[in-house]
């Protein structure tokens, strides 16, 4: 802690010792030196002519008193020597206690300013730590980007396909429905087809019976029942072929299917499931289809019967 500023008494003091030290009339600089380069040189200078002066003028009073005046002061004078000795004393003592007060305050002073220096140092190096470890931070998130950047052009590249893939299952679909719709269509068409000729074969079986009970009757009728049996089963013929066309085309239609489903990998079960209706349906076909065949073999055999009557008669 620095001092505020200096009494005569400190500037006395190094002047009295600097004269014990031997150094006669000591010089300004040398009382500041003395007094640890405290002090204006003002403050020394003035309070350095006071003490010479008074020093002086003692000096010439014991010489013009009396010897007895002279031993008087000389006690008198030693008296207070030694009270101002005493006074000294305390002040130094008062001064020494200040000085090991600042003293201990400079130590602990110190200590701080030495742990202020640890502590400066431990967070340099912290710094240095942190600084290292933000340089591997920053190479990683560099890294981390690289990455993320190649990760982003294959999801990119990844989108791409996915959007193919659905525009072909989107294709897919749009064929699977038209073809359903043809099925769909196909049956109703084939479901009519078979209502008409079970009306016409109900019709035709109704006919026949009446025929056969009027064969007898007149040949001319029954010639022209055969005549009209003979254009229904050109019709059946007509309409077999029709069915077995429709066949071949709904064969065709499984293929297509059958191809399309096997590429579309993703949909192959419902395509599979779809394909085994569709089959399923086909298999219904091919058994309408024998059973109209049968139905024309059935009505073939009025045809059979009624030439062979013709035959019979003709002979007769």
């Amino acid at each position: 802690m620095a001092r505020t500023g200096i009494s005569q008494f400190d500037v006395e003091k190094a002047y009295k010792s600097l004269i014990s030290q031997g150094v006669n009339n000591p010089s300004i600089d040398a009382i500041r030196a003395e007094l640890g380069n405290t002090g204006s040189k003002t403050t020394i200078s003035k309070y350095l002519k006071d003490i010479k002066k008074t020093r002086t003028n003692g000096t010439l009073t014991e010489v013009k008193v009396s010897d007895a005046i002279g031993h008087l002061v000389s006690q008198l004078a030693a008296r207070l020597n030694a009270e101002a000795n005493k006074t000294i004393e305390d002040m130094e003592q008062a001064f020494d206690k200040e000085r090991k007060s600042w003293n201990q305050e400079k130590s602990g002073l110190e200590e701080s300013l030495s742990q202020a220096t640890e502590q400066n140092k431990a967070l340099s190096d912290n710094i240095h730590s942190l600084q290292a470890k933000l340089n591997t931070a920053s190479r990683e998130s560099e890294q981390l980007n690289t990455e993320l950047q190649g990760i982003q052009s294959d999801l990119k590249e990844l989108t791409a396909v996915c959007g193919q893939k659905d525009e072909r299952i989107i294709d897919l679909e749009k064929s699977l429905q038209h073809s359903y719709d043809n099925l769909s269509h196909f049956r109703e068409s084939a479901k009519e087809q078979r209502d008409q000729q079970e009306r016409k074969h109900a019709e035709e079986v109704s006919g026949l019976r009446a025929e056969q009970r009027k064969l007898g009757q007149t040949i001319a009728s029954q010639q022209s029942e055969l005549t009209q049996l003979n254009r229904q089963n050109a019709e059946l013929i007509t309409e077999k072929r029709l069915l077995a066309k429709s066949q071949r085309e709904l064969q065709n239609s499984l293929k297509a299917l059958t191809e399309q489903v096997q590429s579309a990998s993703t949909d192959r079960e419902e395509l599979l499931a779809q394909l085994d209706a569709i089959t399923k349906e086909n298999n219904e076909l091919n058994t309408s289809v024998v059973q109209l065949e049968h139905e024309v073999e059935e009505l073939k055999s009025p045809e059979k019967l009624a030439k062979k009557q013709e035959v019979a008669k003709s002979k007769s």
